[in-house]
């Protein structure tokens, strides 16, 4: 029987232990973690859809609050604009084709009503697109009547063969069909894929292992909002996150979080902003992407930071922007969350 001192060593000895490895681990954890966030980069450089030489401005729906939603007259906006990135939504028609829509039924865009999976293209086709746009509150419909229609997600792939897409599948019926337009016209260098149900990218990354660049579900991007509170974010397959400034009341794109993905080499890419300061504020912060309704205000705040590119110009690699993005290439500003910024 062990005396009451040899006690006290056998049951203390273990946490002190513990403590002290913590201790000497601490100083060293940030080295590790670098070395193997490096590599993880380093892959992350073989998608193409990824490389550009500074913040990616996304035309967000092609920009909609100029121009009817997910339309032809929106895409045509946001090229002439300069701007390379355009993010759509799709949906599957009954008969098999793939329509670029965000919502699941035609009525608040259309003048036509019905769930598209119950339409066939014909029939969406008719339906007028910029019936129900308007810049001003309902006293004028620019669109009615011109012409705007529900697009193919084929036509526009092929419309715009210096573009680039980010696609959000909006049923789990339209990832096959989709993921097989994407092998057909191989533009797996320009798309990328998100989306809310963590199946529907699961399948896609299963049906193109390290093809197709992929951002995190909704589910991931809790997981990953909760891991970079202690500085590590697990990439979980994905190639960049896709988050919004606010997620139910709490915020979730801070200086801390951007920095725990960029040590993982995820790409931060933030919707959907509309304002001029919240757009300053990501910038800092070392955002890579920002997703606007509003092209026109988003490229005006890019060429005042002198961090507009041109499609022309974009051969170089990108380097995700973390501190020395903010000594180089960004302005130093304020780093602190605008409050009060109600988001789409």
């Amino acid at each position: 029987m062990m005396d009451a001192k040899s006690a006290a060593v056998e049951d203390v000895t273990p946490s002190r232990l513990r403590a002290a490895a913590r201790t000497v681990y601490r100083p060293i954890e940030g080295i590790i973690f670098r070395e193997r966030a490096f590599s993880k980069r380093n892959q992350n450089r073989f998608y193409p859809y990824l490389e550009w030489p500074g913040p990616i401005a996304y035309a967000h729906r092609g920009g909609s609050a100029n121009h009817p939603e997910n339309t032809l007259a929106a895409f045509d906006n946001a090229t002439a604009l300069g701007y390379t990135y355009i993010e759509l939504d799709v949906h599957l028609s009954k008969d098999g084709v793939l329509v670029v829509c965000h919502d699941g039924k035609l009525d608040r865009t259309t003048n036509v009503r019905g769930e598209i999976r119950n339409l066939t293209y014909d029939e969406i086709r008719k339906a007028d697109a910029g019936y129900r746009f308007t810049r001003d509150g309902g006293k004028t419909y620019p669109y009615r009547g011109k012409g705007v229609a529900v697009p193919r997600l084929e036509d526009v792939l092929k419309r715009y063969p210096n573009a680039r897409f980010s696609i959000d599948p909006k049923c789990d019926e339209a990832v096959g069909p989709l993921m097989d337009l994407i092998a057909k016209l191989n533009v797996y260098d320009r798309v990328g894929l998100t989306c809310v149900p963590i199946r529907r990218i699961e399948e896609a990354r299963r049906r193109a292992p390290g093809k197709i660049c992929t951002g995190m579900s909704m589910p991931e991007v809790v997981r990953a909002f909760a891991e970079s509170q202690v500085g590590a974010i697990a990439p979980r397959g994905a190639q960049y996150v896709q988050v919004p400034l606010y997620r139910k009341g709490i915020g979730v794109v801070n200086a801390k979080f951007v920095r725990a993905a960029h040590l993982s080499g995820l790409r931060v890419h933030v919707w959907t902003i509309n304002d001029e300061s919240t757009m300053n504020y990501l910038l800092d912060i070392g955002c890579d992407g920002i997703f606007t309704d509003r092209p026109e205000l988003l490229k005006k705040v890019l060429i005042e930071r002198g961090m507009w590119i041109e499609p022309k110009t974009q051969g170089s690699r990108h380097r995700p922007f973390g501190t020395l993005g903010r000594l180089f290439g960004h302005r130093k500003g304020n780093m602190q969350p605008p409050v009060g910024n109600v988001l789409n």
